[in-house]
């Protein structure tokens, strides 16, 4: 499966002309987690691994977050590209919706919205 995964984002960095960075927060039960202040250290040790680069695509998943940790974090990624793009395969509520209106594009499936309930 963690290969498949693997194939399947350099797929979406060949085919969007972009580097990927996945962020999925969980809500199963029991395992919740949301966007908060301490991500923005993980996110700025793989923008330091990837460098300055053309276009950064961000895949999220999240329902909901600290709203700061969302601006800072779109702050934090915009300074290691000159675009920026949130791909929502299902939900980016809350925080996840600040992060989206922080890019230069929004790509969404049929079945994501990234809006509060």
């Amino acid at each position: 499966m963690y290969k498949e995964r693997l194939e399947n984002y350099k797929w979406i960095e060949q085919n969007r002309n972009s580097k990927l960075i996945v962020y999925f927060t969980g809500d199963r039960q029991g395992m919740e987690a949301q966007i908060a202040p301490d991500v923005l250290e993980y996110f700025s040790e793989q923008l330091d691994k990837i460098g300055k680069t053309n276009k950064i695509s961000l895949m999220l998943y999240t329902r909901d977050g600290d709203t700061m940790a969302a601006y800072s974090l779109v702050n934090l990624v915009r300074q290691f590209c000159t675009e920026f793009e949130v791909i929502i395969p299902s939900k980016a509520r809350s925080s996840g919706t600040i992060i989206s209106l922080g890019a230069d594009h929004i790509m969404m499936t049929k079945q994501s919205y990234p809006w509060p309930d």
